[in-house]
């Protein structure tokens, strides 16, 4: 999908170019986000961290808007260097969606140059069905089938990223949607904001970056109270390394360096503790 771009009212739109775009829906959230004018839409701000995401219907369909309106000098320096974050993510959406990885529906990116340091950026999505990954494995009873699936599919879907090229420097269970379709679950990338394409990722990059994943996922299952045990974790590995269009891998190898890091990690993060959990 190609993103193409264009000048509307003072901003500038970005968008893929099988969207058509309805510059009705894009006045009310450019004047009600970067004007502060009265909007017959209904803003429901959902989350309010380093940028602003609200929900809202349009014409009876659901969408998620994210405002970055960064004011600290670190921020608007990598802006300055990356360009605006809205756009980057729709770009990144895009390039998810071409490689066949379930991830956001994109509709549109705003760009507001408000100074020459001050810049504004709405990336607008259509809201993905499903919940919260973190949020549904803490309210439901589950089989240990449900389990091992859940693993394989985690692991297939990281092999997918790795595959493309594509580094989610943010990996934990609040990024990732669950939907049931027919008996069966899909898994979505819905917070991008920390993906990356590059233009190849050694072998070392994805091990280190397992690292982090697998620190995120001890801590979120510890804070959830599930069960995570060494089993779990060398399924994972064994199906990541099946899935990876990689030469001549050692799995014990790849594993045992997995298991370093990953408790390495922990010890730096002073939860060593949770690791006795992990490796039973």
């Amino acid at each position: 999908m190609e993103v193409v771009k264009k000048e509307y009212a003072e901003v500038k739109v970005y968008n893929p170019l099988e969207v058509e775009i309805d510059f009705d829906f894009i006045a009310e959230i450019k004047d009600y986000l970067l004007f502060a004018k009265d909007s017959y839409l209904s803003f429901e701000l959902v989350k309010e961290d380093k940028s602003d995401v609200y929900r809202l219907e349009y014409k009876k369909e659901p969408f998620y808007v994210k405002h970055y309106s960064y004011k600290s000098f670190n921020k608007i320096a990598k802006r300055f260097f990356r360009g605006a974050y809205g756009v980057k993510n729709l770009k990144t959406a895009v390039k998810l969606l071409a490689a066949g990885i379930n991830a956001v529906q994109p509709i549109a990116t705003l760009v507001y140059k408000r100074n020459f340091l001050f810049v504004d950026s709405i990336f607008i999505m259509k809201e993905v069905e499903g919940f919260d990954l973190y949020d549904y494995l803490a309210e439901n009873n589950f089989s240990y089938q449900f389990k091992r699936k859940l693993i394989i599919k985690l692991a297939k879907l990281w092999a997918e990223l790795y595959n493309n090229k594509f580094l989610h420097k943010d990996p934990n269970l609040f990024n990732l949607f669950i939907n049931w379709d027919n008996g069966d679950f899909n898994l979505s990338l819905v917070d991008i904001d920390n993906i990356y394409k590059l233009p190849f990722i050694p072998k070392k990059l994805v091990v280190k970056n397992l690292f982090k994943f697998n620190e995120r996922l001890i801590v979120n299952c510890n804070e959830l109270g599930l069960e995570l045990g060494k089993k779990e974790l060398l399924l994972f590995c064994t199906e990541l390394v099946d899935a990876l269009q990689w030469d001549n891998i050692d799995l014990k190898s790849f594993i045992d360096q997995v298991i370093k890091g990953t408790k390495a990690r922990l010890k730096r993060k002073q939860k060593e503790h949770l690791w006795y959990k992990y490796s039973n």
